[in-house]
């Protein structure tokens, strides 16, 4: 039986895969996208000390390192809506994706959000049938 509690990440779904296919093709996030998001902040509670310890933390990272704004505006909004532990574990294993990436194409630098969209459904999908305890 479908319960009204598995469709509430949809709209987060749903926008994570525009900002991949954007990402991926055009290599910038238009903001207008985010739009998409935005009915899941009304159905979940908000992490909001969380978004911005991330936001922040990242936005001095990105100055030393090449990190992308969009990149960082998406970790800070998973943030927002999953909570810290949860935006950790879809960091760890976007960056586990691209690095096997990068064992097969040996490219300087990488679209991001694709790889943060995919590691995103999985963590959802091995919560929702209960695999592991994140």
């Amino acid at each position: 039986m479908i319960h009204f509690g598995d469709f509430i990440y949809l709209t987060l779904f749903l926008g994570l895969v525009v900002l991949a296919f954007t990402d991926a093709y055009y290599g910038y996030i238009y903001p207008a996208t985010y739009l998409i998001i935005f009915p899941t902040l009304f159905l979940t509670p908000l992490h909001i000390l969380n978004a911005l310890l991330t936001y922040l933390i990242l936005l001095l990272l990105s100055r030393k390192y090449a990190f992308g704004l969009g990149d960082i505006e998406i970790l800070a909004i998973l943030s927002l809506i999953l909570g810290l532990k949860m935006t950790l574990w879809i960091l760890m294993i976007a960056c586990l994706f691209c690095i096997i990436s990068f064992l097969f194409n040996k490219k300087r630098s990488f679209r991001f959000i694709p790889y943060i969209a995919i590691a995103t459904g999985i963590i959802y999908m091995v919560l929702s049938f209960n695999i592991f305890t994140i």
